[in-house]
């Protein structure tokens, strides 16, 4: 049955693969939304990782097609649902409510119905899984488990495998709503903000399939943005203030920050109030890497020496990739931390950090990227979300002063008092003004090529850390002698050059500098 369900879902990826092919070669805009309402249809219908991947699309690009994807989908029946809650004996039993509505709100993983708990009179919301979903997400990392390194990932050697791990540990938790309970128990105990409702969980009525919690109300993140400006003030305020004491004091982060996961209430004679969702996908960040990425804004900021690899190695960074670009990070720290620089509101808008990052590294922003651990994603992800809420939000907050008053005077001392643990070894790499502007890498096996990779020439002086072992070893065996070569370089300021041309055996390596 597995092998039937992956060849399933191959077929499946490969349908929705082929749609946005169309999406590309359609020219005119009416055939392009009629493709991408195909495709959201196709996500909706399936849901899964699939449509985990179409909400990050809705979240990110807004295409009115995919908004289904991010407010609910079509249902299913009260009845095909109820063999979850009596297909485990710690399961809650029918005879615990007084009664379940038919009606649902349905995701990618499950559906939520509204119901009245018969001992208390309660009403509370029940999340129930799909019965399949579990096989059906089992095969769908299965097949992503066989996506090849392509384009950047296999340019800059991004750790794929990592990525990988990463993303079948978070769906795998996600799938388990007993985890994600013991979650949001932490996250409701543990996380105060003014302005954020946390539901309540009745850990009592959970099982691996069934999730009850407090029921819940509000509309979503496309309505708050017509509100007036002080009630979406407000709420822009607790958004970034729910971060700011996830990320630095609870340790915890919410990773999953699509539309569907947030309700919004403006209750008239109170405070607006933002009610966060769904903690299946959550990621907790220790001590040491949040006091390391403390440090570093608190001393970009005060303009204060700091080691910069220290830091970034703290965070799980790999020195031995960051190391191609560590005479950068002191010009690239203050635009990461732009918004933290300054004691007055600023505006999103002007913080094109994309665009800096191509003007000060080029190609070589790839360096950054690959260099940052795998888990950091799942920041990157709930962070970006962020931004793109408080943009829409129209707002513009004193990141500074808002930061200070979250985490109160005495944990910044700390985290400026906090000592750094030893710098993991690597090798630095020599500034060199390269007279050459790229360095290409090419392996013919007979006339079939397997191997054309360009690099920015300073990875010559590490050219070692860039092909791979066998290829290397073959290298090696031919006369390689990387130190030589390195001093050679440096001497030549990387000029334009062949660094190694041999053809053995029916192979044919070049290595050249243009």
């Amino acid at each position: 049955m597995s092998v039937i369900r992956s060849f399933r879902q191959l077929i499946y990826i490969v349908n929705i693969i082929s749609a946005m092919m169309r999406l590309r070669r359609s020219k005119e805009e009416q055939d392009k939304q009629i493709v991408r309402q195909k495709i959201a249809e196709q996500l909706a219908r399936n849901g899964g990782l699939a449509m985990k991947v179409g909400q990050v699309v809705a979240n990110y690009k807004k295409d009115p097609a995919f908004t289904q994807l991010l407010k609910g989908i079509p249902q299913r029946k009260l009845s095909e649902m109820e063999q979850q809650l009596s297909s485990h004996p710690k399961h809650p039993a029918l005879e615990d409510f007084h009664w379940i509505d038919e009606k649902a709100h349905a995701a990618s993983l499950g559906q939520v119905h509204r119901a009245k708990l018969k001992n208390s009179g309660e009403e509370v919301a029940v999340k129930i899984q799909y019965p399949e979903m579990a096989r059906t997400i089992k095969a769908e990392l299965k097949i992503a488990g066989l996506i090849p390194m392509a384009g950047p990932a296999k340019k800059w050697q991004i750790d794929l495998n990592s990525y990988k791990k990463v993303l079948n540990e978070d769906l795998n938790e996600e799938l388990d709503y007993l985890k994600e309970a013991d979650c949001q128990m932490r996250f409701y105990q543990s996380l105060k903000v003014d302005g954020l409702v946390i539901p309540k969980v009745y850990k009592e009525l959970c099982s691996p399939v069934v999730l009850v919690q407090s029921w819940e109300e509000g509309v979503y993140f496309d309505e708050v943005v017509t509100w007036e400006k002080k009630d979406r003030m407000l709420v822009a305020r607790t958004l970034l203030m729910t971060l700011f004491k996830s990320l630095f004091e609870f340790g915890e982060v919410h990773t999953d920050p699509h539309m569907g996961n947030f309700f919004f209430n403006n209750k008239e004679g109170a405070s607006p109030t933002v009610t966060l969702l769904d903690y299946g996908s959550t990621d907790q960040i220790a001590y040491s890497e949040r006091m390391a990425l403390l440090k570093l804004i608190l001393a970009t900021r005060e303009e204060s020496p700091i080691d910069y690899m220290q830091c970034f190695g703290t965070m799980g960074f790999d020195l031995s990739k960051l190391a191609y670009i560590e005479h950068e990070l002191p010009v690239i720290c203050p635009l990461l931390f732009k918004p933290f620089l300054t004691n007055n509101a600023f505006d999103l808008k002007a913080w094109e950090v994309t665009k800096a990052f191509e003007v000060i590294l080029g190609e070589r922003k790839w360096w950054f990227r690959s260099s940052g651990p795998a888990e950091l994603y799942l920041i990157m992800r709930s962070f970006q979300g962020l931004i793109i809420q408080l943009t829409d939000l129209d707002i513009q907050l004193p990141y500074w002063g808002l930061l200070k008053k979250a985490l109160g005077e005495e944990l910044l001392q700390e985290a400026r008092d906090f000592e750094l643990p030893p710098t993991p070894k690597y090798t630095p790499v020599p500034k060199v003004q390269a007279v050459s502007k790229r360095l290409k890498v090419i392996i013919f096996e007979g006339k079939k090529e397997i191997m054309d990779l360009t690099f920015p020439p300073d990875a010559a002086l590490h050219i070692e850390e860039l092909i791979p072992e066998k290829v290397l070893n073959d290298l090696y065996a031919l006369g390689w002698d990387e130190e030589v070569l390195r001093q050679q370089l440096m001497d030549s300021h990387l000029a334009p050059q062949v660094i190694f041309d041999d053809k053995t055996d029916g192979r044919w390596h070049k290595v050249w500098l243009e």
